[in-house]
């Protein structure tokens, strides 16, 4: 494959240094980042063979916000603030072509670049209207120019650092340094012990949500859309350590797409299983979108009955099967004629409180186009929309009358060196403005039920839920909280 052309005026290196100790990743990350107020860690706390081998994580002094009502991109490096009319895209695009490094041959594909996150209503960038205002910036990216590798597979880590022209990293040497000398963990001990029951409520009430599911079927019958992917959010009053809380969500709920992003006052804490777009040094990108849910059973049998029936279930596959559809057309705009391909369809996969049902989709990127071209064409995620996608944004947007913000979009790294790769922004906590925000919802079919698909929204935030408690109580109990729908 080509390479990216590195612009004549400047020219950057990575530097790196592998050692043969794989430390913790999260003593690691709270030792030497868990204050910063800009930090990132992309966390595969489930490693899976083949999926989510490697974790990194960093600290930034530069960071890039985008807002869509204004348009208006705000670049902040060590406290000082620029702003202009650009977007998001736009800004990653140049910056990733301008600091263009020539990668060294490491086993990870993240080798320097900008880590963030891009908001649902990101959508209105890439074909979808204007309906709702987030109450969080659209995008926000780290530009992340050193950063820690860990290799879950070998139990190494790399310390990677870009540097401009053939300039030595002492970085390298001090970070190792402390890696040597870190503290012990601190326990989780719970925050506020007092026996308040935790009270999360749901924005659209229990008989909104089932009409919303009506409302749907008569769009399905009309032939307006094949399925549309119908959410809620649900939020509580509490505003916990973000760091804490994380710790206690990676344990309850490890996942091969986890991530922790702090901007400022704000965190991001994801335990997303679902991979929106990978694209490797040679241009071949993959998509693993999930539709189907089903519990995990409480004795061997029950599970295994339970993951048969998700694995046969008429619905789940017709939903998993039009969302590979979509996918193939969104990869069939930027990819190679003839290179898209499903290695693997409808594949069950598990996870501590849930099994899914996954595909996998793939292709090879056309030479003519960047990383922020293909994750364009294909954002938002189908499977977090439903087919058309255009059409069946709009019909969302009348249905759900506020903005998904963060949930929805996607997490992850555009890398120096011509890569990427993305969640989708699902089983995630978003702590701002004071109060714990996260997001739920389901495919709705013609085949759905409307209370079945009411209680599958509720089990996505189970995990999420007892983490929350336990940050906050100690221990799970079900008498320790609420939802009032």
């Amino acid at each position: 494959r080509p390479k990216k052309e590195i612009p004549a005026q400047t020219r950057y290196s990575i530097r790196y240094k592998k050692l043969d100790e794989m430390y913790d990743p999260e003593r690691v990350f709270f030792h030497l980042y868990g204050a910063a107020s800009y930090a990132f860690w992309l966390d595969s706390s489930r490693v899976e063979v083949g999926l989510s081998r490697f974790s990194f994580m960093g600290k930034s002094k530069k960071v890039a916000s985008y807002s869509l009502q204004e348009k208006m991109l705000t670049v902040t490096k060590d406290g000082l603030s620029e702003q202009k009319q650009e977007s998001i895209f736009d800004y990653l695009d140049r910056e990733l072509t301008r600091l263009s490094a020539d990668a060294p041959d490491l086993p990870f594909d993240f080798q320097a670049g900008f880590v963030g996150y891009l908001g649902y209503e990101m959508k209105v960038e890439c074909g979808g209207d204007a309906a709702h205002v987030a109450p969080l910036p659209d995008a926000v990216f780290l530009f992340a120019e050193q950063l820690i590798a860990f290799d879950h597979r070998e139990g190494a880590a790399y310390l990677v650092a870009l540097v401009e022209g053939d300039a030595k990293s002492e970085w390298l040497d001090a970070v190792e340094a402390q890696l040597q000398n870190l503290p012990t963990l601190p326990p989780l001990a719970p925050l506020m012990p007092e026996k308040t029951p935790v009270t999360l409520r749901v924005h659209r009430p229990r008989a909104g949500y089932l009409a919303d599911i009506a409302q749907i079927k008569e769009y399905l019958r009309a032939g307006e859309s094949y399925e549309i992917c119908l959410t809620t959010q649900v939020s509580s009053e509490l505003s916990p350590d973000a760091l804490h809380l994380y710790r206690h969500l990676r344990a309850i709920n490890p996942a091969p797409y986890a991530a922790f992003l702090r901007f400022g006052e704000n965190a991001i804490l994801s335990s997303s299983p679902e991979r929106f777009l990978k694209i490797d040094r040679d241009g071949w990108v993959e998509a693993k979108p999930i539709k189907g849910t089903a519990p995990r059973g409480k004795t061997a049998d029950e599970d295994e009955r339970l993951r048969n029936e998700l694995q046969n279930s008429e619905k789940n596959r017709a939903e998993n099967l039009m969302i590979v559809d979509l996918l193939r057309n969104d990869l069939g705009l930027v990819c190679d004629v003839g290179s898209v391909r499903v290695p693997k369809l409808m594949d069950v996969e598990s996870y501590a409180t849930v099994h899914q049902l996954v595909s996998t989709i793939c292709g090879r990127l056309r030479d003519d186009l960047h990383p922020v071209d293909c994750i364009k064409a294909a954002f938002p995620g189908g499977s977090m929309t439903g087919a058309p996608k255009r059409r069946t944004m709009r019909l969302i947007d009348e249905l759900e009358q506020e903005a998904r913000g963060v949930y929805s979009g996607a997490i992850g790294f555009f890398g120096l060196n011509g890569t990427a790769d993305l969640n989708i922004v699902i089983r995630t906590i978003v702590s701002a403005n004071g109060k714990l925000t996260l997001g739920a919802g389901g495919a709705v079919t013609i085949l759905s039920d409307a209370e079945e698909e009411y209680d599958e929204m509720l089990l996505k935030t189970d995990a999420l839920v007892k983490a929350i408690v336990e940050a906050v109580r100690g221990e799970f109990d079900e008498k320790e909280y609420r939802i009032l729908s």
